[in-house]
């Protein structure tokens, strides 16, 4: 049997530890966060009553700590967000995917990944009905789609792409912003008309 002085430090010490790992999301989080901190320290209280019960103050401690640390930790953001928010992939000459460009005459900078197995893919792109030329890489890269008059634009396949081998994903956006011809574009992979 504990003391009931001892039980009582261990009951601060618990409280302690649950208050100051909800204060932080609390205090700087949006309302997301807060609730989110509101269930975490109901979770908290809950696991650790039952472990106060089961085995003994000092266990519900580590128990409390311990679960604090984890849901603190498990709540920190990603460090950097990928740059999109939606992926589509085409693969059929009939497909396009329709992206808004804004302003006036721009490049608009895409996200893509072309999937495909020789030297060359099968396919190539076309930008609101006109053929493009673009040095495709393997793997995930950023290319420069030239746009005139904005709006909207229409990317789609032409060739012979294929689901199973020689497809294109395109990777979007909600924030994506056109980047006008006089601004640095680097980073960006030039595709240029091809007629």
């Amino acid at each position: 049997m504990v003391a009931p002085r001892r039980t009582g430090v261990w009951l601060v010490a618990i409280c302690a530890v649950l208050v100051l790992g909800a204060v932080p999301r609390v205090v700087i989080g949006g309302t997301g966060d807060r609730s989110a901190a509101l269930l975490a320290l109901l979770l908290e209280v809950c696991v650790c009553a039952a472990v106060w019960l089961v085995a003994s103050p000092r266990a519900a401690f580590v128990t409390a700590l311990v679960a604090a640390v984890l849901l603190n930790v498990a709540a920190i953001r990603p460090r950097a967000e990928p740059p999109y928010d939606d992926r589509q992939a085409l693969y059929k000459a009939d497909q396009a995917i329709t992206l808004n460009a804004g302003g006036t005459e721009s490049v608009l900078p895409v996200w893509v990944e072309a999937q495909y197995s020789g030297d060359q893919p099968r396919f190539s792109l076309l930008v609101n009905g006109s053929a493009v030329s673009c040095a495709w890489q393997h793997g995930i890269q950023r290319i420069g789609v030239p746009v005139t008059g904005g709006g909207e634009v229409r990317l789609s396949l032409a060739g012979t792409p294929a689901r199973d081998g020689d497809y294109l994903i395109v990777y979007s956006s909600a924030q994506q912003a056109s980047i006008p011809l006089q601004a640095d574009a680097s980073g960006l992979s030039m595709c240029t008309n091809a007629g």
